[in-house]
């Protein structure tokens, strides 16, 4: 009992971060992190490195970073006028007992209770990936928050004993404008350690 109790808060804390809409103000540089240029081909990124968890990103430089403890968040500039959002990725963290569910069972647990939290998603595509050379899914959905649709797509992961969560947000009609962007941040995500 004390495992499913465990199990569940854990995926509530997944879904309920990875699908709320971060806005980040305050650039990188006036926070005093690290961030350096890339060497990765797109002559305007910039590189995140997470100073706890060891992994680091590449990014477009027009993205306004925002760490938050065990997650940070990058917002492209673009705003929506109907909605004032921005399209963002975010990356959390937790700790992971990989002695009680398997990569597949958390991503089926997080999944059903997304279901349920919020029915009238509609899931576009799942499938099995890799992250920084690690196993991870891949999910790809949509759904209706008050007047407004989202699109998401996610990438669940784990490494050492830690669940990753990468989530792209956008609305609809901005979501393919900035998947090149978020695909390639993706791809250069790795860990350090």
């Amino acid at each position: 009992m004390r495992h499913l109790i465990r199990k569940t808060t854990l995926v509530f804390f997944i879904l309920c971060l990875t699908t709320s809409a971060i806005k980040a103000k305050e650039p990188l540089k006036e926070k005093g992190l690290k961030s350096s240029s890339s060497n990765v081909s797109q002559k305007d990124t910039l590189t995140y490195t997470h100073p706890q968890l060891q992994y680091r990103i590449s990014y477009p430089a027009s993205f306004v970073i925002k760490p938050l403890a065990m997650a940070v968040s990058f917002s492209a500039p673009e705003e929506d006028k109907k909605f004032y959002f921005s399209p963002n990725v975010n990356i959390i963290s937790q700790t992971f007992d990989t002695t009680t569910l398997s990569l597949d069972e958390f991503y089926e647990s997080a999944k059903k209770s997304l279901l349920l939290r919020a029915p009238t998603t509609e899931i576009i595509e799942e499938k099995k990936t890799k992250v920084a050379r690690v196993d991870s899914r891949r999910l790809v959905y949509r759904r209706k928050e008050k007047k407004a649709e989202f699109q998401f797509l996610q990438e669940i992961f784990i490494f050492k004993n830690r669940v990753y969560v990468i989530t792209y947000t956008a609305l609809v009609e901005q979501f393919n404008r900035y998947l090149p962007e978020v695909e390639k941040m993706i791809k250069s995500f790795e860990f350090i350690s």
